[in-house]
């Protein structure tokens, strides 16, 4: 949800590379464990002889020494990425090194400003009505975990600075990777404006996920990219060795992992079937024409044919207004959303071919009297199949959830009732309508035509 996006770029700080996100594309590189890999001629079989052995860099002009005699510095790694990536750098990108602890106090002071706590309350409620928060999680504890413990570098496109966070100033493995991915970010902004991609106040997180995946998964190819030509297959195991474990952070908690992930992974897939069938290019016109939804990240085939989130109907939330309800939050979940939604209760692979016939969808949050609280969450589908799927496994994911059955023949729509409430399913052809409220006849009240 929104509050989640922006601890993925509080105050700017856009585009954090996460270990967890190092590992997923170490594992992705296609030459991880080839015996020898590695395009340079270096004695140690790493390209000019890069093999890990680090000095200490005391500026980005200073040389970072190796078992075999060779150098490199912030500066050679910034040219590679530009050279990677075939964009110029038209300013100096602006390097240094942060401790984890002087990132944790500036993240604290950053998640602070930018963190409404009427707004973090009424997301995790949100969350956990939905399913994808335990009950004793709290959502900002999460995000300044998150945003602390799992970032390794970051480059903040308001002051244009490039942060690598590590509590040695060395140009080590990681910190290589890191910078090479981070500088992708700062050629970017110079050539593209992150800033006028990502608005700072949207009501859709899913179209703002699926732009955040064009531009870390540009970054992440550029990273592959770097590690395949320059690093060893024992380079590379290494790091991925180092980065397991990555977001024990979080608690287990999925759909705030695979928030932060998708980006990476899905994105970098997204870019990679981009550069395939049109080069880099492809990827620069995507920043003029940016993806609108998850769906087309995940089906790039979608994003090729201009398919758009199809239009919802208005919310019907006429009779709750009058009732004394107010509007609390809107967004929209996407293609991802609802495979979140669907896999706490399902098979990841059921919840997936469920989710794959999205067209469009605005889940509304909304506060009454006495405290009580109703989510409606509203869908389109490409088909009247598509939904009928859809809604059945919701139906089931529901169930087992709450280890109740839906009343099939209630009206206006089966009923599930819980020890908080009811939930409320309904189809009609392509439309599906799933309602959390704090008894039927409040939920019957917008479920009425």
């Amino acid at each position: 949800m929104g509050e989640i996006l922006k601890g993925l770029s509080a105050g700017r700080h856009f585009a954090a590379i996460t270990v967890a996100a190092l590992a997923a594309i170490l594992v992705a590189a296609p030459v991880l464990f080839l015996p020898g890999c590695g395009s340079g001629s270096g004695a140690d079989g790493g390209p000019d002889g890069v093999n890990g052995g680090v000095a200490t860099v005391a500026s980005a002009t200073s040389t970072v020494s190796n078992a075999a005699g060779s150098g490199r510095t912030i500066e050679d790694i910034e040219r590679e990425a530009s050279r990677l990536r075939g964009l110029p750098i038209k300013n100096p990108i602006a390097v240094s090194y942060m401790s984890r602890d002087q990132l944790r106090e500036e993240m604290k002071a950053q998640l602070a400003k930018e963190y409404n706590p009427e707004e973090l309350a009424s997301e995790e409620k949100v969350l956990k009505k939905l399913g994808l928060m335990a009950a004793d999680e709290s959502l900002g504890t999460d995000i300044e975990q998150m945003m602390t413990e799992e970032v390794a570098g970051y480059y903040d496109d308001e002051t244009k600075q490039l942060k690598l966070i590590s509590d040695t100033p060395e140009l080590n493995q990681v910190n290589q990777v890191t910078l090479a991915h981070e500088s992708t970010h700062a050629i970017q902004d110079q050539n593209f404006s992150l800033s006028a991609l990502l608005a700072n106040e949207s009501t859709n997180d899913d179209q703002d996920l699926a732009r955040l995946a064009l531009v870390e998964g540009d970054a992440s190819l550029v990273e592959q990219d770097f590690m395949t030509q320059d690093f060893s297959a024992f380079d590379m195991a290494s790091l991925l060795l180092g980065s397991l474990g990555g977001l024990s952070g979080l608690g287990g908690n999925s759909y705030l992992q695979e928030s932060l992930l998708f980006p990476y992974t899905d994105g970098m897939s997204f870019v990679s079937e981009l550069r395939s069938t049109g080069g880099w290019a492809r990827v620069n016109a995507a920043y003029a024409n940016p993806p609108q939804s998850t769906e087309q990240i995940l089906h790039p085939q979608k994003y090729f044919a201009g398919e758009a989130p199809l239009p919802l109907p208005a919310a019907g939330d006429g009779a709750l207004i009058a009732a004394g309800w107010k509007l609390i939050s809107e967004n929209v979940l996407g293609e991802f959303g609802i495979r979140q939604l669907l896999s706490p209760d399902v098979s990841l692979s059921k919840a997936s071919r469920a989710a794959a016939g999205w067209g469009g969808d605005a889940v509304r949050y909304y506060e009454g009297p006495n405290g009580a609280s109703l989510l409606f969450l509203q869908t389109e589908w490409d088909s009247s199949a598509e939904a009928a799927e859809f809604a059945t496994v919701m139906g089931e994911a529901l169930e087992s959830r709450y280890g109740g059955k839906f009343d099939l023949g209630a009206r206006p729509a089966p009923v599930l009732k819980t020890a908080d409430g009811a939930w409320m399913l309904v189809q009609h052809g392509a439309y599906v309508a799933i309602l959390q409220a704090p008894d039927a006849a409040t939920g019957a009240t917008i479920l009425q035509p």
